[in-house]
């Protein structure tokens, strides 16, 4: 991607939150916190990573066909790269599009966790699992 827009989109900001704010599209290269937080933001993402390296329960299958399906989710660096290339110019357009919303919105259900008091929440999680 460097090599076809040039270095100078490639974040030099030490702030992850600056760095999400100021972004027009965040290109994860794996499935874990970064990506969450950025999934979280409303700023256009994507994640490039391999399948194989996903600890992910069997129920979770069925969500990451439709990230592959709506190109939220790539494991060949050519086509996040013609993706990318693709909604560059607009890439609120295809973020906000039916499909891609409701796969976001599926996501948000199924993997974060949305209580009152998530604190405790964990607290408990943990404790269930000593």
């Amino acid at each position: 991607l460097a090599k076809n827009q040039g270095e100078k989109i490639i974040s030099k900001v030490k702030n992850l939150k600056k760095d999400i704010e100021n972004s027009r599209i965040i290109i994860n290269t794996n499935f874990s916190t970064s990506f969450f937080e950025t999934m979280h933001s409303g700023i256009p993402n994507i994640v490039l990573a391999k399948q194989d390296y996903f600890l992910l329960r069997t129920d979770k299958h069925e969500l990451i066909n439709e990230m592959i399906e709506n190109k939220l989710l790539f494991e060949d660096t050519e086509e996040a790269l013609v993706h990318t290339n693709k909604i560059w110019k607009e890439p609120m357009k295809w973020w906000n599009s039916d499909n891609v919303k409701a796969t976001r919105e599926k996501f948000s259900r199924l993997c974060f966790v949305k209580t009152h008091n998530e604190l405790d929440t964990w607290k408990n999680f943990f404790q269930s699992q000593l």
